[in-house]
């Protein structure tokens, strides 16, 4: 009984030590953070993927030339999202 009191008390310790943390900001809501995250992520996919037409344009590169910098970009993308499902 003493034993089952005792891991009540430390639970309810480490609840009230969760909720301060929140309180304080120096814990984050998960779901906020990945929305955030997802977000960023995002922008950052879409900016990428505007270099090749962008760079094309302004140095005056053939299709072929352009559509190797797409590729190329693309590629890092994906090598990228392949690591991130790692971690």
């Amino acid at each position: 009984m003493a034993a089952a009191k005792l891991s009540l008390t430390q639970a309810n310790a480490a609840k009230v030590e969760l909720q301060n943390a929140k309180a304080k900001g120096d814990l984050l809501d998960a779901a906020t953070v990945r929305a955030e995250w997802l977000t960023v992520a995002s922008d950052i996919r879409a900016r990428l993927l505007a270099v090749p037409s962008r760079v094309a344009a302004t140095l005056a590169l053939d299709r072929a030339a352009a559509a190797a910098l797409d590729g190329e970009i693309r590629r890092a993308l994906i090598d990228l999202a392949g690591s991130a499902d790692h971690v």
